[in-house]
């Protein structure tokens, strides 16, 4: 039945021979379906979602498209995004996985200190967007510790408070403002993927490195960084490569922990438990210090 509603919309995108085949389910995350789509027009990827998240699959095709403009990653096609039913899917190329050999790693450092070289006069996007199932909001900013401390900390820390889960008094949040300023020097903004995990980058068939998933925003590098370094890191030739291409300050590790606070943040409200405590401590230990 999901299919064949589907199938329906796709007729108007491929014509009115158009048929779906089979779906098969590939692993893509904890907010949509995901299946690799046989069809008679060949083989593609499709995310299906069915909750209410409004232009969720619009704003990852913008995403996807600005990576396209300016980076030299190998971004998929995007080949149409629709609605059906009570549902909302978006068909992208079907990219067979690779292996992640050395080539692969020094490559992916190159190119991603070669698209954080992309800049722009504010932080933030002209339009919001999502970071898994939950709204990202990217209002300008002149200064990378204001968009950070208001557009990234406080709306997730919102969101916990209104849960009942974690919440700061005043004083609190204003000392976390004020150790925000401190940490971050002035510097231009750059062109982040925004949520680059192991699981939002593969390898092609060629070795190549893939672009996925992206929450697209300007915003200090070392975002980007710290997040490959959220769940395991990623291979040291990767940080070697970007290092030599676009050298990062000497003390940037000194702020790894404050930049992964955002997605862990976004974890805390995603799925809770032990996230939320570690944005807790994470908070505690650059607050009372310093107030």
């Amino acid at each position: 039945m999901l299919f064949d509603s589907i199938e329906s919309v796709l007729k108007n995108h491929f014509g009115s021979d158009f048929t779906i085949d089979q779906g098969l389910p590939v692993h893509g995350g904890d907010n949509n379906q995901v299946y690799k789509l046989l069809t008679s027009e060949g083989t593609f990827l499709i995310k299906i979602n069915q909750s209410s998240s409004p232009e969720l699959f619009e704003k990852e095709a913008k995403g996807l498209e600005l990576l396209t403009k300016n980076a030299a990653f190998r971004i998929p096609t995007i080949l149409a995004v629709d609605s059906f039913l009570d549902g909302q899917f978006i068909l992208l190329e079907y990219i067979s996985s690779g292996e992640k050999t050395p080539g692969y790693w020094k490559e992916f450092g190159e190119q991603l200190a070669s698209m954080h070289q992309n800049t722009h006069d504010y932080f933030g996007l002209d339009h919001n967007n999502y970071i898994g199932s939950l709204n990202q909001p990217n209002e300008f900013h002149k200064k990378w510790s204001s968009f950070y401390f208001h557009e990234r900390i406080l709306k997730q820390l919102e969101l916990l408070d209104a849960k009942q889960q974690l919440s700061f008094n005043p004083q609190q949040l204003n000392a976390l403002n004020e150790r925000i300023e401190l940490l971050f020097s002035d510097q231009p903004s750059s062109l982040l993927h925004g949520d680059l995990w192991s699981g939002n980058c593969m390898s092609d068939e060629r070795n190549k490195p893939v672009l996925i998933d992206p929450a697209v925003y300007y915003g200090h590098r070392e975002m980007d960084l710290a997040m490959t370094l959220l769940f395991g890191g990623f291979d040291e030739l990767f940080y070697e490569a970007y290092n030599q291409l676009f050298p990062l300050e000497k003390n940037w590790r000194d702020r790894l922990e404050m930049c992964q606070l955002y997605p862990l943040l976004v974890h805390a409200n995603l799925f809770g438990g032990h996230y939320t405590n570690s944005c807790k401590n994470i908070i505690l230990k650059n607050v009372e210090p310093y107030h």
